[in-house]
């Protein structure tokens, strides 16, 4: 079922709020290279954060829930084929997982650390149990007034997102489990020359890794530096003007064609999926009071592969909101521009993708939480080896839903999520739709 953590309960959650808030906040205006590479900017921290004393120091989760799902490789009723031509599109899973978060203030240095187990249990679709993980740790540092800065490590287990799923059928004929590592490692630091300026930069190191021999195609390293200005005159705004290189470096060059078909490589029909990327970029974060945040980005950015005619220069932008609209009512919304898909599909293309997303939290009784959202993207595919008349790959792709959590005795949480994915594409039979449906239960401390 699909975790439903979510904002916890107004009431007793100001402090874990605070300090979800500064982490996005500062992830945001400084994201690690995603699994699939997005745009993303390193994890330079508030030049004055301050140390929450509040913050829970230990918390445990414990949860385990049920959920069917209607579509489970979101395909095509036409594409329904391949090793799962027997199955039905939708199956019922079991999940669970138990996390444990670390919160402390050493002087004025703060430790953050998380780790994360989760496990799957399909009834039809047992080739996609497995039991991932995810584990972190972040030191937000200061030397003295001027110097400031933050360092991390990041692990993660997982298996392909669903889109990767689709490719599996042509690829993996013997249905055999994949299982995707990856590790990110960063640092960064600024230096405060006057109160209100700073010098800030960091660098960062991305590692992606299949464990099917199949899949190494996408492996992948991802290298990325910035420097560059800090302005934050002590108003709750921050402005940052920074330069960023990443060089992505593939560990081969790709197989398959855009509708998931296995290729054989020979000497000209394979193409490489390295490239060098640069941007100039203008972040900009205010939090007007501690429960409201705006922060987004806006640049410039070149991508050039070494193979292919997929090479991208334009503009990327990012916007993020979360605003307490009353004290029941916390809004958070997303728009943005991107030049990557937001699933780690096996892609041969480049997508240039805008989304938009709404996902407010309210209270609506005291032991009640729900979160409605709506999720779009629409995307157009770069770097497709067209044939005579046919079109550019277009797709759009909604999500609508809701989750729920009732608090029927303290720390103990039932939870429920209903959720509607929709994609239109001008593609034959890359259409799907796909509903889900989740129960489960939650223990907190």
């Amino acid at each position: 079922m699909k975790e439903i953590i979510g904002t916890q309960k107004k009431a007793a959650r100001r402090p874990a709020l605070r300090a979800a808030s500064a982490a996005v906040a500062a992830i945001f205006c400084g994201l690690a290279a995603s699994a699939a590479q997005a745009q993303a900017q390193l994890e330079v921290p508030d030049q004055d954060w301050t140390p929450n004393a509040e913050a829970d120091v230990i918390k445990l989760t414990g949860r385990v829930g049920v959920t069917h799902d209607s579509n489970v490789l979101r395909l095509n009723n036409q594409s329904q084929g391949g090793i799962y031509a027997n199955k039905k599109a939708g199956d019922t899973y079991l999940n669970g997982g138990m996390g444990i978060e670390f919160d402390r203030l050493i002087s004025q240095q703060r430790l953050r650390a998380n780790a994360e187990v989760e496990g799957f249990k399909y009834k039809e679709y047992n080739d996609f149990d497995h039991v991932g993980y995810n584990a972190g740790a972040t030191l937000d540092w200061v030397v003295g007034r001027p110097l400031f800065g933050s360092a991390g490590v990041k692990l993660v287990r997982t298996q392909p997102t669903v889109q990767d799923r689709v490719y599996q059928q042509a690829t993996n004929v013997n249905g055999d489990r994949n299982n995707i590592t990856s590790q990110n490692v960063f640092f960064n630091a600024g230096f405060r020359f006057t109160p209100a300026w700073s010098v800030i930069g960091g660098v960062d190191f991305m590692r992606s890794r299949n464990s099917l021999e199949v899949y190494k195609d996408t492996d992948y390293d991802t290298k990325s530096a910035e420097g560059g200005m800090r302005w934050a005159p002590g108003t709750g705004l921050e402005v940052d003007l920074v330069y960023r290189a990443t060089k992505g470096d593939y560990k081969s060059a790709r197989r398959y064609a855009d509708d998931g078909s296995a290729l054989l490589c020979g000497v000209n029909n394979c193409t490489k999926n390295d490239y060098d990327e640069n941007s100039l970029l203008t972040r900009v974060q205010y939090r007007p009071s501690e429960d409201s945040r705006l922060a987004g980005y806006i640049g410039y950015t070149r991508r050039e592969y070494d193979q292919g005619n997929r090479d991208f220069k334009g503009l990327t932008t990012g916007f993020d909101m979360e605003w307490a609209l009353s004290g029941n009512v916390q809004m958070r919304a997303s728009l943005g521009r991107s030049i990557e898909p937001d699933d780690d599909a096996v892609s041969t293309t480049s997508p240039e993708t805008w989304s938009l997303a709404l996902n407010p939290t309210v209270q609506a009784t005291g032991k009640i939480t729900l979160e409605p959202f709506a999720r779009f993207y629409n995307r157009r595919y770069k770097g497709e080896q067209l044939t005579a008349g046919e079109a550019t790959r277009k797709d759009k792709i909604f999500s609508v839903g809701v989750e729920a959590d009732y608090e029927f005795r303290r720390n103990m949480f039932l939870m429920a999520n209903l959720q509607h994915d929709k994609r239109d594409s001008n593609r034959d039979n890359l259409d799907y739709k796909a509903n889900v449906f989740g129960l489960g239960l939650k223990v907190q401390f």
